[in-house]
């Protein structure tokens, strides 16, 4: 008959209990350093970002990796705010009115970026480009319909120009922070449309305002018609001999207005007016905005 020491059962017990918690408080402090590692490491991480000597793309990586039993470190919100943080390239609109100024800015603004080690592109106007090529805009525009489909068709190009010089931007700087300068932007468009129009286009392609407007540029500015206090200039860029509306301050000034009304609401928006006392003082405050979102951005 096999009898049962009790005390000896109690203590064997007892050993084990002793054995358990010790490996428990282990496990804890283990767990414990290893998480200190880990914290250390990523934000040894990010202090490389900061200083520009690693690559943005490995340090979501390194927060998004998993642990050894599958968990994730971070939440999945942590490392999305995360990768929108250390995303490298910044999208800039140039828009505005008529005789503003834009290209001449823009191709200057680019020229002193880069002049100062930051990565530039500019993305040409769309339809600039279309007009090259030999459209004839009255007859693209020659009713409502028309007008619809010929914008859906310049927002595309719009797009496609983007992204190439984003993927270009991409590959060519992967552990910089770069700039593309975009000639117009794609609520450009509903400055040229009634509501109904633009509603128009927003149903046949499910695009939406935010879409179009928020989330393709990190900043806009808007340089003001030439028409809203540099006449001169106006009508200097108009040319020697040419005819001229008795109504074409108005309706530049008119037309800007709108064009100001379709990207309000973006929340880096900047309006950049005449008051400045000459049109270089207004090519520099495009450069300041510029340098000024740069540092932030970095910041």
């Amino acid at each position: 008959v096999l009898t049962i020491d009790l005390d000896s059962l109690n203590s064997i017990m007892y050993n084990l209990i002793g054995i358990g918690l010790i490996l428990g408080i282990f496990v804890i402090l283990w767990l414990f350093y290893r998480s200190k590692v880990i914290s250390a490491q990523n934000e040894q991480q990010l202090q490389q970002y900061i200083r520009g000597d690693a690559n943005p793309q490995k340090v979501v990586e390194v927060y998004s990796s998993k642990s050894t039993d599958g968990r994730k470190i971070r939440s999945s919100s942590f490392i999305d705010k995360l990768s929108a943080r250390l995303n490298p390239i910044d999208r800039i609109c140039f828009t505005g009115g008529e005789c503003a100024g834009i290209t001449t800015a823009l191709a200057v603004c680019a020229q002193k970026l880069n002049e100062l080690g930051v990565p530039t592109f500019v993305v040409p106007d769309a339809e600039g480009i279309l007009v090259r090529g030999g459209l004839n805009l009255a007859h693209a525009q020659r009713d409502q319909d028309s007008r619809v489909r010929y914008q859906i068709s310049l927002t595309k190009i719009r797009m496609a120009l983007e992204d190439v010089f984003t993927d270009i931007a991409n590959d060519n700087y992967p552990d910089e922070r770069t700039l593309i300068l975009c000639e117009r932007g794609l609520r450009d468009g509903a400055g040229e449309f009634t509501g109904q129009l633009w509603q128009a286009l927003l149903d046949e392609t499910g695009w939406t305002n935010s879409q179009l407007r928020d989330n393709r540029y990190d900043m806009v500015l808007h340089l003001v018609t030439a028409a809203d206090g540099a006449e001169d200039f106006f009508y200097s860029q108009k040319g020697e001999g040419t005819l001229i509306s008795e109504t074409a301050e108005e309706d530049a000034i008119r037309k800007d207005k709108r064009t100001q009304f379709a990207w309000v609401g973006h929340p880096c928006f900047n309006v950049i007016d005449n008051s400045v006392g000459s049109f270089n003082n207004k090519v520099d405050r495009c450069l300041d905005r510029c340098l000024l979102y740069k540092s932030d951005a970095a910041d």
